[in-house]
Order: C-alpha cells, then sequence, then structure tokens
C-alpha cells in the first residue's frame, strides 16, 4: 500500500455513530461549558479580568467583582479627570479565523483529517466540510466521497433536497464537463441510509448530520480530490418560546439563534429565559431600515438551482450566467449573458431565488447584445414580480402563479434596445411603494425588439436591503460554548444578561424593550446627581477616538468573497495620522449591514465624548447594561447629560458601580434620526458644545490679496454673537452640492470673509455654507444636517486687467459688455470662443462687419478683419480682399461656388472640375454643358443656331433648320428612328423632299440627276412614288443628242425618241418573256417563255402559218441598217444583223395556230 492510499484511508475511516465522530456534545453540554463540534469536551475557563468578568451575565454573578479589579481595568484613580481614555467595552471575543477550514483562508476547505469537527452553521453561509468516507482516487477512474456539511437538521426547499449551490473547485455543479453525480441529505433525525456510493457493512445513516454523497468522473475539470464548497440554508433553530424537540425553522435573526443556543446546546428550559425580550430583540433585528441604502445583489453561486428560466439556448448561454457577477457586458455573450431556446422569442420567465428575503427598490438590467450585435433580441415588454413560495420559484411557465407584483398595477415595463454598440448600456428600473422583502423574484418577458427566433437579457442586478442584524456564520473550531455565544451577541450589538432571574437579551440602540413583547424609545431609567452619587466617587475623561473604522465581512453577493467596508475622516488624519479601529465580522454576509455596522462604530467613536464611573446609592443598583441614566455634577459642569451603563460591578461595600458612556441618539441611524437631541446645560459647561449660529447671512464681496491688480470673487458671512461664554471659534464650511463640505476656515468674530472663488467654487455655483462652533476645550458643536445659508456665488476672478468668470475670461474692463473689452475666451452667448477687438464680448461670426476684429469659435468657425475686407471659415472659406502669393506650390485646391481648381479635385483627378459632368483633368476633358464658340454644351447634345448634333444614346441625330424628328419639320433630319432604323429626310415633309426610311428612297417634286442613276439593294426605281395623278417623265439628258423624254400618263408609255434595245423585251402582254441579256440570236429571234419553266431558249416563230401575210423585207441590207416594216412569215432567215426601231404589232386575231404569248 503507498504512503499516500495508508494515510488517505485512515483519514476516512468511516464512522457508525455520529456521537463517536463529535463527542457528546450536541445534547449534553452544561450550561456554562462545553466546545463546539468536537469529539471532546472541554471545561469553561473563566476569566477574572475586569473587562471579561463585566461581559458575564449580570445578577448575582455579574455582581461580585471587586472594586479594585474594575478600577485596574480602567487605569485611573477614582474622582481624577484624565485626559485621554482608551476604555473598549466591547465584548471580548478571540479573533475569528485561526485555526478553521472556513475562515482561514480565502475559501472554505474540506478537511480529511480524522476527528477534525463537523460545523455547526447558522444562517445562508458558504461551507466546505469534513470527509466522512472516500474510496481511493488513485485506484479508479471514479472519486467518491461522503462529506459532512453541518450538524442537523438542516433546510432546503428542493425537490429532491439540495442545498442552494454546490462549486466544485469553485465551478458551479451545472457548470462542470462530464458526467457526476450528488445527492443530499438534511440531516433529520429519522435519516435513511446514506448508501448510493457505498452499499456495505461500514455504511451509517449519519442521523443528526447533513451530508453529500459526491461521485466524480475523473476529466480535465476533476483530475484529483475537488475541493467542495456549499451554500445552503443551514440548521433549523427553534423558534421563541419553543423548547428543546420543539418547532424549528430556518433563520439569520440573531434573537432566535440565540434562544435556540441557550435552549438546545446550553440546555437551558424556555422559562428560565425572558421570551418577551427576545420576540422583541427578533422584532429589531428583523426590521429593515427605512433610511438604509440599497445594494446590489446576486443569488448564491449563481447556478442553476438558484436562476431558473422558461428556456435556454446552450450551456453558455445558461440563465445564470445573467446574473454571475464577473460576467463581461462586452463582447461575445458565450458565458455572458442569458439567450431563449430557438422559437421561444415570447412569453419567457427567469426565475431568482436569492436564499433569504431583501426588500427591493430597483433592479439595474443590461439588455441582449452580442459585441454589439443581435440587439433586436433584447427583452422589450417585462414584468417585475416578487414571492417568498418555492412553487413560484420552482414553476418557470409563463403564467406561472404565486407572485406578487413590483410595479403598482402589474404592468410591463419597456426595457430599450441595447446601443447597436459593444459597450455597456445600463437601464434602471426602479420600485415604488414595494413594502415586502420577498426571496424569489421573477421577469415575465413578453416579447422581445424584433428578432424572429430568440429573446435574451445580457446582465441582471438587483438592489436590495436586507434585515437590521443577521447572523450567517459557521462554528467549525476548537470555540467554547461562551466565545461562540459572544459571537452571536456581538451580531446585535448587544450581549445576554440575568434579570430578575431570567437571562434576557440587551443591546445598544435607540429602541429597548418595552417590558412587554415590543420596543420602545430608550428612555431615562435613573438620574444621577451629587445627592445619590457616592462623593469622590466620579471620575471622567475623553476616549481617544479612532479616524479610521474598518468591517471585514464576507460578501454573499460577490461569491462569497472576503472583503471589507471602511469609513474614514480625511480631516481629522491629516491632523493626527491613522487611528485605526477594526474588526473582523465573518458572520455579516451582507454588504448593507457591514456598511451600518461600519457607520455606527464610527458615528459612536467620533460622538462619545465622555466616558465616566461613578459609585451609586443603592436606588440605582436595578440598572442593567445599556440602560440610559443622566448624570448632573458641577465638576464636569454636567447637567442632565446622557449616558449609558456599559458595566456593573460593586465595590467592596456591596455598592453598585457604573462605568459609563456618553449617548446620543443621532448615531442610531437605523432610526433615521438626523438631528441630535439637545441636551444643552442650564449653566455655561465647559465639556458642553456651544450653541448653533443664528442668522447667519451671506453676500457676494471681492476681497483683496497682493494688491489691488489681483483680485477673486469671495463670499462674507454675517451671523450673530454667540452665546456662550466658552465659545472660541467658529469653523466654516463649504459646498456646491449641499452634500460634500469642505473646510475654508475659521473665524473668532461675527463676520468671515472666503476668498474660494476658482477653488472651492466657481462664479455662478450656488454656494452652501454650514458654520460649526467650537469651544476653549475643543468641544465641537455637532456639524449641521441642513445648510445655514446659501447663495450663487457671483463676481470674477482679476489677474491685473484680466477677468475670470464661471466660463469666460476677458481683459479690458471689469464690466463686461463694455466697449473696452478687448479680448474673451468662454462662451457668453452660449458658444466657446475667442474674441479680440473692441467689445469683444459682442463678436458673433455673424455681426463682424459692425465688430472689426478676429473671432474663433468651438465649432472651427473663425473670421478676422473687418467689414469690408476680412478672410472667414464657417464652412465655406470665403476672402474678400486681394490674395498676393508671391510663389509655392499649391497642394489643395480652390472652390468656387461648385466648381474646385487645384490638385485632387475629385477621385485623385488635378484639374478644373465643374460639376460631376463638367471637367478638365490631366487624363482628359469632360463637358456636357455651357458654350464653346457659338456651340451650346448638353448632356448629350451640341448645337448652334439651327444646327444640332444629338449624342442620344438611343435615338441620335443631326438636325438642322426647323427639322425636329423624321419627317417632321422643314430641314435636313437624319438619325436613328423610333422604329430603329437609320433614316434621312431633307426639304419640307409637307411638300417637296427627299426621304430615306431605312429602305425606300423618296423623292417628291423633279428629280435632276447626275450623269448616272444607280442603286445598290433596291431592285426597283420609281418616280411618282406617292402615285398622283400626273405624267411621270424620265428626262434623260445630255449635250449631244439632246434630251430623250419617256412619259407615262397613266394610259400610253410614250418616248420623244425611239427606242432601241440590245436586249430582250420583258413583258409582251401579261407574260414575261424577257431574257436581259438576249440579242439578236442569228437568224432566229428567240424568246423565253419564263412562266414555263423551260430554262433554254425556245425559238418561237412569229410566222403564224404558212399563209403568213407579210415578210420582213429589206435588199442590200448591211449591219446597222435601218429596217422598216412588219415581220412576217417568210420563211426566210435574215443573215444579217438589223439595227433600228421595229414596231411590233401581234394582232390576237392573226395568232392563231401560234403559241400564246
Amino acid at each position: 500500500m503507498s504512503f499516500f492510499s495508508k494515510i488517505w484511508k485512515e483519514a476516512t475511516r468511516p464512522v457508525k455513530q455520529v456521537g463517536e465522530f463529535v463527542g457528546d456534545v450536541f445534547g449534553s453540554a452544561a450550561t456554562g461549558g462545553g466546545v463546539i463540534g468536537f469529539v471532546t469536551g472541554i471545561g469553561l475557563a473563566l476569566s477574572t479580568g475586569g473587562a471579561a468578568l463585566a461581559l458575564m451575565p449580570l445578577g448575582t454573578l455579574g455582581t461580585i467583582a471587586a472594586a479594585g479589579a474594575v478600577g485596574g481595568m480602567l487605569g485611573y484613580t477614582a474622582g481624577s479627570v484624565v485626559d485621554v481614555l482608551t476604555m473598549d467595552f466591547d465584548i471580548d471575543v478571540p479573533e475569528v479565523g485561526m485555526g478553521t477550514p472556513t475562515y482561514e483562508g480565502s475559501f472554505p476547505v474540506l478537511t480529511v483529517q480524522e476527528g477534525s469537527p463537523i460545523p455547526i452553521a447558522f444562517g445562508r453561509c458558504l461551507l466546505a466540510g469534513n470527509i466522512l468516507r472516500a474510496n481511493d482516487p488513485s485506484k479508479s477512474n471514479n472519486i467518491k466521497m461522503i462529506v459532512g456539511h453541518c450538524e442537523g437538521e438542516v433546510y432546503s426547499d428542493y425537490d429532491p433536497p439540495v442545498p442552494l449551490c454546490v462549486l466544485v473547485n469553485n465551478l458551479p455543479w451545472c457548470t462542470l464537463k462530464g458526467t457526476h453525480y450528488r445527492w443530499f441529505h438534511e440531516g433529520s433525525a429519522t435519516q435513511s441510509g446514506v448508501t448510493n456510493l457505498f452499499d456495505d457493512d461500514e455504511s451509517c445513516n449519519y442521523r443528526g448530520l447533513a451530508v453529500s454523497e459526491f461521485k466524480f468522473t475523473k476529466n480535465n475539470d476533476i483530475r484529483g480530490v475537488p475541493n467542495i464548497n456549499v451554500v445552503g440554508r443551514w440548521k433549523k433553530c427553534l423558534n421563541i418560546g419553543q423548547a428543546k424537540g420543539g418547532t424549528t425553522s430556518f433563520t439569520r435573526n440573531p434573537a432566535q439563534i440565540m434562544w435556540h443556543w441557550y435552549v438546545d446546546i446550553e440546555g437551558y428550559s424556555p422559562d428560565q429565559l425572558d421570551q418577551d425580550a427576545f420576540t422583541a430583540l427578533e422584532t429589531y433585528c428583523a426590521t429593515i431600515p427605512s433610511n438604509s441604502d440599497t445594494v446590489p445583489l446576486r443569488p448564491p453561486g449563481p447556478d442553476d438551482n438558484t436562476v431558473r428560466a422558461t428556456t435556454y439556448y446552450n450551456a453558455d448561454t445558461k440563465p445564470l450566467y445573467a446574473l454571475k457577477k464577473d460576467a463581461s457586458l462586452t463582447g461575445s455573450r458565450d458565458k455572458a449573458g442569458w439567450l431563449s431556446a430557438t422559437g421561444s422569442k415570447a412569453q419567457q420567465r427567469l426565475n431568482i431565488d436569492f436564499g433569504a428575503g431583501y426588500l427591493v427598490d430597483k433592479v439595474v438590467i443590461e439588455n441582449y447584445h452580442n459585441a454589439g450585435l443581435h440587439t433586436n433580441t433584447g427583452a422589450k415588454h417585462v414584468y417585475f414580480y416578487g414571492s417568498n413560495q418555492s412553487s413560484a420559484f420552482a414553476d418557470t411557465a409563463w403564467a406561472s402563479p404565486g407572485w406578487e407584483d413590483l410595479i403598482s398595477g402589474g404592468v410591463s415595463v419597456t426595457i430599450d434596445q441595447h446601443v447597436a454598440e459593444d459597450r455597456s448600456d445600463p437601464q434602471t428600473i426602479s420600485f415604488s411603494g414595494v413594502t415586502t422583502a420577498y426571496r424569489y423574484y421573477s421577469l415575465a418577458i413578453e416579447d422581445n425588439w424584433g428578432n424572429s427566433s430568440y429573446v435574451g437579457i445580457r446582465d441582471i442586478k438587483f438592489y436590495g436591503k436586507s434585515p437590521r442584524y443577521t447572523f450567517d456564520f459557521v462554528f467549525d473550531s476548537k470555540t467554547t460554548i461562551n466565545d461562540a455565544k459572544k459571537l452571536i451577541w456581538k451580531s446585535f450589538n448587544g450581549r445576554c444578561i440575568t434579570s430578575q432571574g431570567k437571562i434576557k437579551p440587551v443591546w445598544d440602540a435607540a429602541e429597548e424593550h418595552d417590558g412587554a413583547s415590543g420596543l420602545q424609545a430608550k428612555a431615562v431609567k435613573h438620574n444621577f446627581t451629587q445627592d445619590n452619587i457616592v462623593k469622590g466617587s466620579i471620575s471622567w475623561g475623553k476616549v481617544k477616538k479612532p479616524n479610521i473604522v474598518r468591517i471585514h465581512y464576507i460578501n454573499a453577493h460577490d461569491g462569497f468573497k472576503k472583503t471589507l467596508v471602511e469609513v474614514k475622516d480625511e480631516r481629522d488624519i491629516e491632523a493626527k495620522g491613522e487611528i485605526v479601529y477594526e474588526e473582523t465580522c465573518w458572520w455579516i454576509t451582507e454588504p448593507d449591514v457591514a456598511k451600518r455596522r461600519a457607520q455606527y462604530k464610527f458615528d459612536k467613536a467620533r460622538c462619545t465624548d465622555y466616558v465616566c464611573r461613578l459609585t451609586g446609592f443603592p436606588d440605582s443598583s436595578d440598572l442593567e447594561v445599556y440602560d440610559r441614566v443622566q448624570v448632573t455634577h458641577s465638576l464636569p459642569g454636567w447637567s442632565n447629560k446622557d449616558f449609558i451603563v456599559r458595566s456593573k460591578s460593586e465595590d467592596q461595600y456591596g455598592r453598585p458601580v457604573f462605568n459609563l458612556e456618553a449617548y446620543w441618539s443621532g448615531i442610531y441611524h437605523d432610526r433615521g434620526a438626523e438631528e441630535q437631541e439637545n441636551y444643552a446645560a442650564h449653566l455655561p459647561n465647559p465639556k458642553e458644545a456651544p450653541p448653533a449660529c443664528e442668522n447667519v447671512s451671506l453676500s457676494n464681496v471681492a476681497s483683496a490679496g497682493g494688491g489691488s491688480a489681483m483680485l477673486s470673487g469671495a463670499i462674507e458671512i454675517t451671523f450673530d454673537q454667540i452665546d456662550d461664554v466658552f465659545y472660541s471659534y467658529t469653523e466654516i464650511y463649504v459646498s456646491t452640492d449641499d452634500s460634500t463640505y469642505y473646510y475654508a476656515g475659521t473665524t473668532e468674530g461675527t463676520t468671515a470673509r472666503v476668498d474660494g472663488c476658482g477653488t472651492l467654487w466657481q462664479p455662478g455655483d450656488r454656494v452652501y455654507v454650514k458654520l460649526r462652533n467650537v469651544n476653549v476645550n475643543g468641544i465641537m458643536q455637532p456639524m449641521p444636517t441642513s445648510a445655514d445659508a446659501s447663495i450663487t456665488a457671483g463676481g470674477y476672478m482679476r489677474l491685473a486687467s484680466f477677468y475670470a468668470g464661471l466660463t469666460d475670461f476677458w481683459g479690458g474692463n471689469e464690466n463686461i459688455g463694455n466697449a473696452a473689452t478687448k479680448i474673451v475666451l468662454g462662451d457668453l452667448d452660449g458658444t466657446p470662443k475667442i474674441a479680440l477687438g473692441s467689445s469683444a464680448d459682442s463678436l458673433t461670426i455673424s455681426n463682424m462687419a459692425s465688430y472689426p476684429g478676429f473671432y474663433v469659435d468651438g465649432n472651427g468657425y473663425f473670421r478676422g478683419g473687418g467689414s469690408e475686407k476680412y478672410i472667414q471659415w464657417n464652412g465655406e472659406l470665403t476672402i474678400a480682399g486681394t490674395i498676393n502669393a508671391a510663389a509655392g506650390t499649391f497642394t489643395g485646391y480652390v472652390t468656387a461656388g461648385t466648381a474646385k481648381f487645384g490638385v485632387d479635385v475629385t477621385a485623385g483627378n488635378d484639374g478644373i472640375w465643374l460639376d460631376a459632368n463638367n471637367y478638365w483633368y490631366t487624363t482628359g476633358m469632360k463637358a456636357t454643358a455651357g458654350t464653346v464658340g457659338g456651340w451650346t454644351l448638353g448632356t448629350d447634345k451640341l448645337s448652334a443656331g439651327s444646327i444640332t448634333l444629338d449624342a442620344d444614346s438611343t435615338y441620335p441625330s443631326i438636325r438642322m433648320g426647323d427639322a425636329t424628328g423624321f419627317m417632321s419639320g422643314t430641314g435636313i433630319w437624319m438619325g436613328k428612328h423610333t422604329d430603329g432604323n437609320y433614316t434621312v429626310h431633307i426639304g419640307n415633309p409637307n411638300d417637296q423632299y427627299l426621304k430615306w426610311d431605312g429602305s425606300d428612297l423618296t423623292i417628291t417634286g423633279a428629280y435632276i440627276g447626275g450623269s448616272d442613276i444607280g442603286a445598290t439593294t433596291a431592285n426597283t426605281f420609281t418616280i411618282n412614288d406617292d402615285a398622283n395623278d400626273v405624267n411621270v417623265q424620265l428626262i434623260l439628258d445630255r449635250t449631244t443628242g439632246g434630251p430623250a423624254t419617256l412619259q407615262w400618263d397613266g394610259s400610253e408609255l410614250t418616248s420623244n425618241v425611239s427606242v432601241d434595245t440590245s436586249g430582250s423585251l420583258q413583258q409582251i402582254a401579261t407574260k414575261d418573256y424577257v431574257d436581259l441579256s438576249v440579242t439578236s440570236l442569228g437568224a432566229s429571234y428567240y424568246m423565253t417563255d419564263t412562266s414555263s419553266g423551260v430554262s433554254d431558249y425556245q425559238l418561237c416563230s412569229l410566222i403564224p402559218s404558212s399563209d403568213a401575210e407579210v415578210y420582213l423585207e429589206g435588199s442590200s441590207l448591211s449591219d446597222g441598217d435601218y429596217l422598216g416594216g412588219w415581220i412576217s412569215a417568210s420563211g426566210e432567215t435574215p443573215d444579217v444583223l438589223l439595227t433600228g426601231g421595229f414596231n411590233f404589232y401581234i394582232i390576237a386575231e392573226k395568232m392563231s395556230g401560234t403559241k400564246t404569248l
């Protein structure tokens, strides 16, 4: 067996019975003895020294001390006056934290040593416990352990029972990776077997002990035996009035815990305790102070037990992350906020268990965002509720019952959408009129800001306050019963005494037990005078006053971390150095409780001016600790001066001896008392504070220092003469917010002048003044709770001929608004500015035509010059006057109107820029507007007079005259027509014109051609295309031969000259027989019948029959001879080529028997 295994086995040996482990402690400790939580009991070591003896229960036991012992404690001789006393009447308790696994380090640690105590824990606190049994983790992939947390029975609202939260290596249980198991047992007297991990002969029930069973699977989170911290609602305590075995409940109230202590642990019976006094203390502790500040609240852990939602998206967006204190408010949403499940964008509920009741007055919310994005996922309409029903908390449904409205009328609140930036954007929702402290709080989220799938919240922080006093503490070390209960006493600033045969609690406060079961204002129980004070027994002295008070406590809302709250008197520290009073109060887990305690201790130390000791007559023997008394005595000059009894004993003659401490009701802020009660003596008393100043008035004056060239605004204070022969001087304090006051000097008369302009206040501030009088013995009047007077500071500060006001600095004349004011730095007209010139205070950028000078303001605008010649920038640069530049390179550009000239006028181009369509760069020129010579530029046109070049991207054109489009307007138009063809017209479309429509050329009027007429694509040439009924002529003119006219009159085609052809006729009658290339074909004439499909020439005889009438006659013919006559069927074949004009007459009746043409 390895060394580790052996040690581990021995240290974790299970026990059969709880009593074997913890000893005979929980039910058999004798009154006045015993040790908490240990195997063996020890007797109570009674202290016999003065201070310790004074803390013992009074009555028979409390009145046996000798006078010498008490005198020795105080350290002065009866009847003497001592300058400074150090009298600490607080309860003497050993330092908390030494040797305790809960409080010695930063966090509680598990103990494994056999014999270590099982803690007794009260209230809601963080603890670890003792490992009762475990396996050997070196031999298994699993770690099994049974941990004893607290002597039971403890409290759990959950089913099945679990603590509020479990932290494993400081990680919430629900965030652990891997598969792990736990079981919690509340420690009842009938607890069943704890056998989920070990079911063998050594298993036991651990009755009376709250334990947990843990089974861990080793991984990166759990590599070895982890440290386990648990937050719970621990020991159930007997209700006040109950006997041992009676009704119990969870509590944090020191009164109920104290009752349980005496009955259950020390064994007292209820009739030995003053139940009414305990009930009164319970009420006092449970009261939530009305004037206490609220503090940020966070649930324990937080984890899945204490924060629950209807749905959540994934493990990194669980609802607990919206309540986690150290979660980032910026950056990624992961582990920094709650997000609902996909599709659950509405009617979601977020429930929070703080583990204790708080009276809340507001909540601060950071709405959802993910690194500044997805802000429409944030909650929009939200209802806020509180409850003290665990069933309400457990039900996360939208319509969960059992909740109370925090907003009057049960209306929703609109939560603003988070700004679209990755930064904090907190919003505060205040609750007015809430008078119930709730343990559970809920947000019912109705909808979001528009996201289609989710709703979420980045952070939620409630602000609330807890009862006046609480006690959350773990007893887990060698603590005697008496020392343990002294801690409980300190928690309510009191103790328990024996009074009339019963134990009852008493406490330092302005309220006390009224004799029944209620509370009353602390009343005067006895008046000590020179007639009932043993002669020569009175002694008094001042108390050494700390100027720093520190309270060390544990903050349950910051992961149960140790922290402190501190109150300082900076002025006293500066004068005397640090005088520190501090307490370690690990039973305090609420920041507001710690803050109240620190302020109470600080105020008590500052306001307790005297302590004294005196011996009284028997009529004072019934006085008890914390009773209020008054002392009237000529030696210290007291008249009905208030004290409280801090301790009591007897002298050797049996006479009561009292240690008294000055009492001021105003230090108990829980009552909300703002002013001290008036205990002024009837006769002048050097030990009493002087009265307050009366008829205080303030006025603005100018005080001089260093000659008349230097002045500053001052406030003069006047008040009535102080009616006190021991008056010495008056301290002056000033403030500009009636909250924070600064010491401003003293005066010994009835006037004072405070030069505070520029240091304590600025011109125009509202200045508040408090005056505090001090007598010859240094006794100070309490600081007034409200200002004695206030005034709006006026005036200015002056240095030579310069003056400074609240927001202005000027020179030339002390009365600003004067023509002699030559310079101004300030914002007289609401705009920060610098102005130079006559009446500089009047200068603005728009009126300098009337006020020449120089002006520049906070907008960056400036102007310099006069009314005619000036330079000005007010978003535009204006220069009125000549610009002279001898040389240099211009690296920018000049803007005139919309035009620019220079470098980088636009898009990196240098040149001239008029607008986006008109520029001349080094890379090219573009102009679409203006004129060039007589030509006018347009975006896509160039025109001059009656000619226009139109570069329209769809229908470009060139037009002259009045032409506006194709066949529209007289002139010339050519371009792309709306039909997509490029067309031309020349002339008047309504008279004579030439037109090309993309396929045909049309000419109206006379057509005079040149030497050629031709066409490129058309196969026709038409004259008189419009088909007017006129004689259509084709005139073919030449110098030689003259004109030849071919005319068509609608019935006959005529020519003024003979028509010759080198081709064939193409159309005869209605048939086409034309061969364009046919010439004379030898002896025969051929015609081609194109309609017959014949592809070669076909001889067609012109001889109709053998009886033809006519022959083509001619004799002695030669080439070129003219032959006139008839073509007849002579049957002869000409053997020569004949030319000339031929008239062919084909007579129908002569055509019988021939081919039909």
